[in-house]
Order: C-alpha cells, then sequence, then structure tokens
C-alpha cells in the first residue's frame, strides 16, 4: 500500500514540475490586441489545444514542457505559424499583418525514426539555397519566405542527397510533414545507369469542379506509367499516368491535395467556389482600446430578465400608491360631505325645536290667559 502510495504522489510530482503555463499574446503591427484570433498548439501535426484569444488578445494555456508550432487564424489575415519553446511559465507574443507576400511550409520532418533534431532544413531552386530553417524537438519546422515557384527541400548533414520536390503557389500556408531516406549513394537501376531525380509538376488552372492534371518526370524524361499518390480531403487514392507521364483527378471537394512520386510532393490548394467567384472575407476591425466585455446569449438573458422584473416591482409600487391616494381622497370627500349633511340636519332640527318651543309657549300663554277669565267671572 505504501509503494503505491509513493508512486501516486511522485507522479503528481511529476506532473507538477512539468507542467507549465503558456500565456499567447495577438497583436497587430501598431501593437493593438487582436480580439477573437483562434490559436492552436500542435505537436506531431496534431492540434493538442485551441482557444480564441480573450478581450486583451492573449489566452494561457496549460500545457506540459515541450516544442509546439502555433498557429494564428483570423479573418482577413493570412495563417500564421511559430515555434514555441515551453519550459515553466512563459509569455509568448505574436504579430499578425494583413498581408505577405511570400508562402510558409511548416509540420514535421523524420528520417526513419532517426533523431533530426537541429539539422538544417533548407529550400533550393536549382541548387541554391533560398532559404533554410532549424529543425527542432520532435522534428518541429517552420519553412518560410518561399517564393512561387519549384523547390527541392533538403535536410542537411547525414541526408544531404534526401530531396523532396514542392510546388509552391501564392501567399499559402501550408502543413506538409515530410519523411527522408538516408541515401549514402545515389540509386541505381538495373543496367547501373544512375536514377534522375523524380519530380512532380502541377499545372495551373486548378479550381473546384474542375479536373487537376499533374505531370510524373525522372530528370528530363516523363514518368510513363507511373502511379501517384493522392491525399484528398476525402482520404487517400492512387492515379496512374499515362505514356506522357500526366494523370488527372477531379476536385470534387475544397481543401488539400497532396500528390507524391517517388518522395517527390506537389500541394494543390482548392478554395471553395465562393472565394472563386471574388467573395472573400473582409478585414476584421481591430480594437483599439480593450472593449467591455460583452457576456454571453445567457448572461443577457437573464440581465433582460431582471429589468423586466424591476420594471414590473416598480409599476406596481406606484400603482399602489395611486390607489391608496385615490381611497384617500374619497374618504376625505366622503367625510366632508357627511358633515355637511350632518351639520345641515342639526340646523333644519334646532329650528323645528325653535319653533315648536314658540308654539308650546303660546299656547300655555293662551292657557293663562283663559284661567284668569274663568276666575274674574
Amino acid at each position: 500500500m505504501r509503494f503505491y502510495t509513493a508512486v501516486f504522489v511522485l507522479a503528481i510530482l511529476c506532473a507538477s514540475v512539468f507542467s507549465s503555463t503558456l500565456s499567447v499574446f495577438v497583436k497587430d503591427s501598431s501593437g493593438t490586441s487582436l480580439v477573437g484570433t483562434n490559436i492552436e498548439l500542435l505537436q506531431s501535426s496534431v492540434v493538442v489545444q485551441q482557444a480564441k484569444a480573450g478581450v486583451l488578445g492573449n489566452y494561457t494555456f496549460e500545457v506540459q514542457d515541450g516544442t509546439y508550432i502555433a498557429r494564428f487564424a483570423r479573418g482577413g489575415y493570412p495563417v500564421y505559424v511559430s515555434i514555441v519553446q515551453v519550459a515553466r511559465n512563459m509569455n509568448f507574443s505574436y504579430t499578425m499583418v494583413p498581408a505577405r507576400s511570400y508562402a510558409v511550409y511548416y509540420g514535421t520532418v523524420s528520417a526513419e525514426g532517426e533523431n533530426v533534431q537541429n539539422l538544417t532544413l533548407s529550400a533550393l531552386q536549382n541548387g541554391l539555397v533560398k532559404t533554410s530553417a532549424k529543425v527542432m524537438e520532435g522534428g518541429a519546422y517552420v519553412l518560410g519566405f518561399l517564393d512561387t515557384g519549384t523547390y527541392e527541400f533538403s535536410l542537411g548533414g547525414k541526408y544531404p542527397k534526401s530531396r523532396i520536390n514542392v510546388s509552391v503557389a501564392g501567399q499559402e500556408t501550408v502543413l506538409l510533414d515530410m519523411v527522408v531516406l538516408n541515401e549514402s549513394a545515389p540509386a541505381q537501376n538495373e543496367s547501373g545507369a544512375v536514377n534522375a531525380t523524380p519530380s512532380i509538376v502541377v499545372q495551373e488552372g486548378s479550381a473546384l469542379y474542375k479536373p487537376i492534371r499533374v505531370k510524373a518526370v525522372n530528370g528530363a524524361q516523363a514518368a510513363a506509367n507511373a502511379q501517384i499518390e493522392v491525399l484528398t480531403p476525402d482520404g487517400a487514392v492512387t492515379v496512374g499516368t499515362d505514356e506522357q507521364g500526366a494523370a488527372v483527378i477531379n476536385a470534387a471537394k475544397a481543401g488539400r491535395y497532396v500528390f507524391t512520386y517517388q518522395g517527390a510532393q506537389a500541394v494543390v490548394e482548392i478554395a471553395p467556389q465562393e472565394a472563386q467567384q471574388g467573395g472573400q472575407t473582409p478585414p476584421a476591425q481591430p480594437v483599439q482600446q480593450p472593449p467591455v466585455q460583452q457576456g454571453n446569449a445567457q448572461e443577457n438573458a437573464n440581465a433582460f430578465a431582471l429589468m423586466a422584473i424591476g420594471m414590473l416591482v416598480i409599476g406596481a409600487v406606484a400603482l399602489g400608491i395611486v390607489a391608496y391616494l385615490l381611497m384617500r381622497n374619497s374618504k376625505e370627500g366622503k367625510g366632508k360631505h357627511e358633515a355637511h349633511a350632518h351639520g345641515a340636519h342639526g340646523k333644519e332640527m334646532q329650528a323645528r325645536q325653535q319653533e315648536q318651543g314658540s308654539l308650546h309657549e303660546d299656547a300655555h300663554r293662551g292657557h293663562k290667559k283663559s284661567d284668569k277669565g274663568e276666575k274674574k267671572q
């Protein structure tokens, strides 16, 4: 029992030691907080946590120490990515701009299960390095500043000859996981001749509900009757090339199509139909000052209900006061009327009494006179 208790306590201690907080702040070039930006943390190209930036343009994640790719998405802005290495509690700030003139590739690179950390991943054109990036822990990489064109992605060090051909178009942000081979010598065919480098080219003009046309080649020769693996938004398929090395697949759904031929890759992004008709998401207006936080629908409903109840209570009190005043005025009027009637009735009675007294006195006087007359007789 003590052993299990000790193991449990040790597990808790280990979790507390390696657990950290990562506070991410998102802003624009003027320093304005970009409220509502979607923030995602990826490891091995898998989203492990996601949230939206709050009223200060930030969100705090509870994460384990390690290397993450942070991805930022917001309407009217390109998708941005950056590598974040978390060790203990830390803050991370990122600046987004509404437009850029280059493409970015990111993801994970591996080499037959070997550790490729700290190696350099380069993008070459005609043998010249156009841009490069250091591979981080877990094989994470972000390779930016890529102009439109065809590149060879090469992992240096132990893998100088292992290259992947990539076709870059526009200012896209592409997630691409790569597996390189340890090529100690050029591959040879059965005749002993050195095989030409395979590559795959995508023809322009691809759109939703239209065919995507690609061509596979080995050096300058068309790869006739070859097999091309295609990762579509609905899953993986395999297509064959004709005598000219060409293959066609229909873009039946918007999303990313990845074509692979003997390690060479090409990526095509098919936009939704609305975007092709000219409809674009308007850029979000940055907030100059942190806005007053708006409650959710339930909080607004509760506030409205409380306000309605308060108005009903005030109305009931006002009606009660009015009714009381009306009743009071009615009683006072009735009292005055009764007093007036009573006073008039009293005066009438007094007059009658006075009249009766006078009659009685006159009768008494007449009676006395009659008695006096009888006596004289």
